[in-house]
């Protein structure tokens, strides 16, 4: 190759690496960008783990409280003329769990 053709290569060369480096320095602020979305991510789902595994135990303990739950248990409810405060406050959180309105029925409704 002639000495022109060695220069023009040499020249091409260098603007392809200045143009490497500008990418390079765009691509290095968008990754420490992106460590840093990262990390935030990673802290969010830390603390939803843990909530998670404080949530847990105390739903398997609701759970098998309801399956020792008898059909007596829930007509002796119903007879309540005035139910005590919380026997009214577990009953509409029971509704607002299974989406019912929390209606007055039997002799408590009819008063």
């Amino acid at each position: 190759k002639t000495t022109a053709e060695v220069e023009e290569l040499m020249i091409k060369i260098e603007r392809d690496k200045a143009d490497a480096a500008e990418k390079k320095a765009v691509v290095e602020v968008e990754e420490a960008a992106a460590a840093k979305k990262a990390a935030e991510c990673k802290e969010i789902a830390d603390s939803a783990q843990a909530g998670l595994a404080e949530a847990l135990p105390a739903l398997a303990a609701a759970v098998e409280c309801l399956k020792n739950l008898k059909t007596s248990d829930i007509s002796e409810v119903s007879k309540y003329s005035k139910p005590p405060d919380l026997v009214v406050l577990v009953l509409k959180g029971l509704c607002i769990m299974f989406g019912t309105a929390p209606t007055m029925e039997g002799q408590a409704g009819s008063k």
